[in-house]
């Protein structure tokens, strides 16, 4: 397995039925393409992460503090990591094969939700075509997740074991916003570089 897949920094043994969660993910991880593994390796900010203050990973997780609050962490939590994922190669899109710069920070979870949304959409009136053009595909085709991705998978069961281990839900939801969209990047990379040479 390339790197660790610790969450949260968090490096405590996880629990059994975690543990369990976390066999297919060396295989996951081992079939990724050499184009896209050193992804992982990445610093923070750099793609695939999000840039730093990134209005739409804001706005996503500021969303998902409040459906938590209304609807409980579960429902939160789902949609957080699928609109994240998806972001994120999105974002792989804009910054990487566009060249786009990433656009203007904010200041959440210290700004108005409200604020931060205005941000957002700002963002999304600035894309460039091709990425506008990702977000009409449906769901189940990149850059939205694939059904039964071990990586989608394992990033839930992280967030919540951090919840049952006391972790506030604002920074596991943080953590696990930024680690999906980081996931969306690298599974957009490897959807563009196309199939392994033989």
């Amino acid at each position: 397995m390339h790197g660790d897949p610790t969450v949260g920094g968090r490096s405590e043994p996880p629990t059994r039925a975690f543990s369990e969660r976390l066999a297919p993910l060396g295989s996951y991880i081992a079939f990724e393409q050499q184009a896209v593994v050193g992804l992982r390796d990445v610093p923070v900010g750099e793609p695939p992460w999000p840039a730093p203050g990134n209005p739409m990973l804001a706005w996503f997780v500021g969303g998902a503090v409040d459906r938590a609050a209304a609807e409980g962490p579960g429902a939160a939590i789902l949609d957080l990591v699928v609109h994240a994922w998806r972001e994120g190669g999105i974002d792989w899109e804009r910054r990487v094969v566009d060249g786009e710069q990433a656009g203007p920070a904010t200041a959440w979870p210290g700004e108005p939700l409200a604020d931060v949304e205005r941000h957002a959409r700002a963002h999304l009136a600035q894309e460039p075509p091709g990425a506008r053009a990702l977000r009409a595909f449906p769901a189940g085709a990149s850059p939205w997740p694939q059904d039964g991705v071990v990586m989608l998978e394992y990033l839930v069961a992280a967030a919540v074991e951090a919840l049952q281990d006391g972790d506030g839900l604002p920074d596991v939801l943080l953590n696990l916003g930024t680690q999906a969209w980081r996931e969306g990047g690298t599974a957009r990379a490897a959807h563009l570089a196309g199939p392994p040479a033989p």
